[in-house]
């Protein structure tokens, strides 16, 4: 039989101090989740399974330590049983939730589960998803986490009193184990990366046509070879890449999702080297930029990380030598010379060179350097009516017949602009370091922020947002930048995580003003509190209340939701959201 010494996991959820959800007749979720697990453990032990659990009564068992539990009894199978609250969010439906992962065993579970479990049940569902609970951060597939229904729905609590009502849904899990296990997917044991192929070494049956494969957003050729897959690299450049394959056998059951970083790092054949202003005044004491672009046999450029050896022999014999390394496939070098030509030669690895450089000097020209402190990205300079970007975010060169003479503009994004007023003659030159000032002390600067749009009329408010996040140097996405195309919350949850955003706001359009914010989560509850002072302040007052809206639970960082009445004035909504999120900012970041 498909379980026989299948060794599964069931972990009741809550328990002991812990109620869970309590519907509205008293009926405690811990005592629901148990009594189900009880019946699944024996239905399992009767099909010849070894079955454990994270509890067998009503003790407090905390949630890192089913975690650790199931991290270290690596069992065959974990399920999670649960029953769900918020009615006045949601209908009465059953979720079934797997680990952060997009395919792989749990995802298979889980589909079978949730429609074996709606079935059961007799109510619709919702597609499962990945999750971020704690038990669902395990290292073990396949791993479902079962809600069967919201015991908060009165007509559901009165249901799931009568014991056939828990025994049907343990069965329906029971069901699930045992339809996963009869066809359970393919094992990848290894990943190689030889010259030009990848070879993926499977253990189990191999069906090619729902298979993938996809090597840095590429998806390139495959067949099956007789231990597994063999994969055959398209042309890549230098660099760190990444392999990730699935394995599915005839049923559609899949591995896990397998990632495989490789470096593709060919050696340094040819070089070349140019100097940056192409004409100079006579004498200078500011640096020339000197750039020396490193390249393989195919003219690409090398990886980074390069060593290249560099020696500038000057006509006067003076002679300068530096070590570095490559990034882009190039090094970038700040000389200061006085010198019309010397010889630059270059080695990395096996490949060497020798290449004159002749320096154009003017003495009706004249030359600026500036450097930035700190460098940064996006920084712009202006002088008279051209507008360019400092090289590396570091650097600028303004080389100009007749003198420089006027001011001199330099910003970036989250800094406050600077001013240099400039009056170099001809044939002179000046060198400055120019401190660039962060915007509100530097607390947005780099902060990672996620805007959620469950409205399209909302578009306006999450723009502005953006734009006053943006302005003070924070890295903002938004789930949708047009009211053409409009992204699902599951969606838009999994793009917040691996954005890797600290700050989430969702903004919808509701009947009610609120702020809500997902109980767990400390920040979020604080943040939630803040913009909701703000917004009060504009003359309506926002009810601050609990939510288990699933973008709300899932990604990290403090995550809150702000709804808004469609018939409203929108008008200061993104200002006020703002404030808030900046005196959130102040204790959060600034420690």
């Amino acid at each position: 039989m498909s379980l026989s010494g299948k060794r599964i996991l069931i972990d009741p959820g809550h328990g002991g101090e812990e109620f869970g959800a309590v519907g509205p007749g008293g009926l405690k979720e811990k005592d629901v989740n148990l009594s189900v697990a009880l019946f699944l453990r024996d239905m399992l032990a009767e099909a010849g399974a070894e079955v454990m659990m994270t509890r067998e009564g009503d003790q407090t068992v905390p949630r890192w330590e089913r975690r650790d539990m199931a991290n270290a009894l690596r069992p065959d199978a974990y399920v999670a049983i649960h029953h769900n609250a918020m009615p006045d969010e949601f209908a009465n439906r059953v979720e079934v939730y797997y680990p952060w992962v997009a395919q792989g065993p749990s995802v298979d579970l889980a589909w079978i589960a949730v429609q074996n479990l709606a079935k059961a049940m007799g109510l619709p569902h919702r597609n499962p998803l990945p999750s971020r609970y704690t038990v669902m951060q395990i290292d073990v597939e396949p791993a479902i986490l079962t809600e069967a229904s919201y015991i908060a729905d009165p007509r559901e609590e009165m249901l799931l009193r009568n014991e056939r009502r828990r025994i049907s849904e343990a069965k329906a899990i029971f069901d699930s184990l045992k339809h996963y296990f009869e066809a359970p997917g393919p094992v990848v044991k290894s990943v190689e990366v030889a010259e030009g192929k990848i070879v993926i070494r499977v253990d189990g049956e191999i069906e090619p046509l729902y298979s993938m494969v996809r090597v840095s957003n590429h998806e390139p050729i495959f067949e099956v070879s007789p231990d597994g897959l063999s994969v055959y690299l398209p042309f890549l450049p230098n660099g760190l890449h990444s392999a990730e394959c699935v394995v599915r056998n005839r049923w559609g059951r899949s591995s896990r999702l397998v990632r495989h970083e490789f470096m593709v790092k060919r050696p340094a054949a040819a070089f070349a080297a140019s100097v940056f202003p192409p004409i100079v005044p006579y004498r200078t004491e500011a640096p020339l930029l000197l750039t020396i672009e490193v390249l393989d046999h195919y003219g690409m450029p090398v990886a980074d990380g390069t060593p290249v050896e560099v020696e500038i022999l000057e006509a006067s014999g003076e002679a300068v030598r530096e070590s570095f390394t490559t990034r882009s496939g190039a090094v970038l070098y700040p000389w200061r010379t006085n010198a019309t030509s010397a010889r630059i030669r270059l080695s990395a690895g096996r490949a060497q060179r020798v290449i004159p450089i002749q320096i154009r000097r003017d003495s009706r020209y004249a030359m600026f350097v500036g450097e930035i402190i700190p460098p940064g990205r996006n920084v712009r300079v202006r002088y008279k009516s051209h507008t360019f970007p400092a090289l590396g975010g570091r650097y600028f060169w303004i080389s100009h017949p007749g003198g420089i003479s006027g001011d001199i503009e330099v910003w970036a994004v989250g800094y406050k602009p600077q001013i240099i007023d400039l009056d170099i003659p001809p044939g002179s030159s000046d060198f400055q370091q120019i401190v660039l000032e962060p915007m509100q002390g530097g607390l947005l600067l780099d902060r990672r922020f996620y805007i959620d749009i469950g409205d399209p009329r909302l578009m306006p408010v999450a723009t502005e947002l953006k734009h006053l996040l943006s302005f003070h140097g924070a890295i903002v996405r938004m789930s949708q930048t047009t009211q053409i195309t409009w992204a699902p919350e599951e969606h838009s949850a999994w793009e917040a995580q691996e954005f890797g955003c600290e700050v989430l706001v969702s903004l919808d359009a509701r009947p009610r003003r609120q702020v809500k914010y997902y109980y767990l989560d400390k920040k979020g509850s604080a943040l939630a509190e803040i913009i909701k002072s703000e917004l009060d302040a504009l003359g309506h007052e926002y009810e601050m209340t609990e939510s288990g809206q699933y973008i709300l639970i899932h990604p990290d960082g403090a995550r809150v939701a702000v709804h808004l009445p469609v018939d409203g004035d929108f008008s200061g909504i993104a200002e006020a959201i703002f404030k808030g999120i900046l005196n959130y900012a102040v204790i959060e970041f600034s420690s």
